[in-house]
């Protein structure tokens, strides 16, 4: 895939999930999905020829990427946890716009039923396997065992998604940039 090839692709991921981000898995229209990304239905089909699963799929595949790429490599680097903590916390900031963008996870499977909700949940365990083991190592590293570091990177990412929820809701972003500032004492146990 050319460099041109992979940004068009990006686009039209990032257009999906905006998407399915906005209406969740039942509400998301192949109208929707032609309007988003400038896509004729036959060129939507020619990438996806599954359909809406297969779109969900990949968005989240996307999302894990990106939150592997932008959010949690900080946190596998070398050098003092706490300061790679904070870089993984002002990424994510970013990520979600301050808490004022819906997470995608929380958002897709809504209306999804039977063997697709399975299928998107199961990508979506995936993903957050993946979130609460980089939080739950860099647990480790400050001092907590096996059991309470997968603890404390459970609960952090449950404290940063219900933040984002409570953004979601309120329309207030404190709690989402509180419980991000507090991420390093948190992963800390202190």
């Amino acid at each position: 895939m050319t460099e041109t090839e992979q940004k068009i692709e990006q686009q039209v991921l990032e257009a999906l999930a905006e998407v399915f981000q906005a209406h969740g898995f039942g509400g998301a229209t192949l109208t929707l999905f032609t309007k988003a990304t400038g896509l004729k239905r036959p060129s939507l089909y020619h990438r996806f020829p599954n359909g809406k699963l297969e779109m969900a799929l990949a968005v989240v595949a996307f999302a894990k990427q990106r939150l592997v790429d932008e959010v949690l490599a900080p946190l596998s680097e070398t050098g003092e946890v706490r300061p790679r903590i904070k870089r993984a916390a002002k990424n994510m900031e970013q990520l979600y716009d301050g808490g004022n963008d819906t997470c995608l996870m929380d958002a897709l499977p809504v209306g999804a039923k039977g063997d697709d909700r399975k299928a998107i949940d199961q990508a979506i365990a995936e993903m957050f396997g993946c979130f609460i083991d980089a939080f739950a190592s860099v647990a480790k590293e400050l001092g907590a065992n096996r059991k309470k570091s997968y603890q404390l990177g459970e609960d952090a990412v449950v404290r940063l998604e219900g933040s984002l929820v409570v953004a979601r809701g309120t329309g207030n972003t404190a709690a989402f940039k509180r419980t991000l500032a507090d991420l390093p004492n948190f992963l800390a146990g202190a």
